[in-house]
């Protein structure tokens, strides 16, 4: 049946679904429901739980601008919340800037997309332009 061949292509919770363009792996979640609350960290920095998109935004932060971001209770709260991103080796603060949809200025690279909370998305989402 369609079912089970769709099934079939999951990719098992773990393993690597796809890799950036930046060289950042993408871990499957295998469900888009679930959350596991095994925390993930790169050399002994938590960047949050496997495998969901705040982990993968703070894990590419980290592995491709040396920069993390503080504890955020979900996607959608970054948006308000998140101020900044810092710098692991000195603690340097570089500030961010928040652009609505519609605005002139278009998403570039290295930019996260950060969506709302919505009915398909009770936590919102975040993406990052590679």
């Amino acid at each position: 049946s369609m079912i089970s061949e769709e099934k079939n292509n999951i990719v098992p919770f773990n393993k690597i679904q796809g890799i950036a363009s930046t060289n950042v792996p993408a871990y499957s979640n295998e469900d888009e429901n679930f959350i596991s609350f095994e925390a993930s960290y790169v050399h002994g920095i938590f960047t949050g739980f496997k495998w969901q998109c705040v982990e993968y935004a703070r894990r590419w932060l980290l592995l491709r601008k040396s920069c993390i971001f503080q504890s955020i209770g979900s996607a959608a709260d970054m948006w308000l919340e998140l101020t900044y991103i810092e710098r692991v080796t000195d603690g340097e603060k570089f500030y961010l800037k928040t652009y609505l949809n519609g605005s002139p200025y278009k998403p570039k690279r290295d930019s996260l997309l950060i969506y709302p909370c919505s009915k398909e998305s009770s936590h919102g989402h975040v993406a990052i332009i590679c």
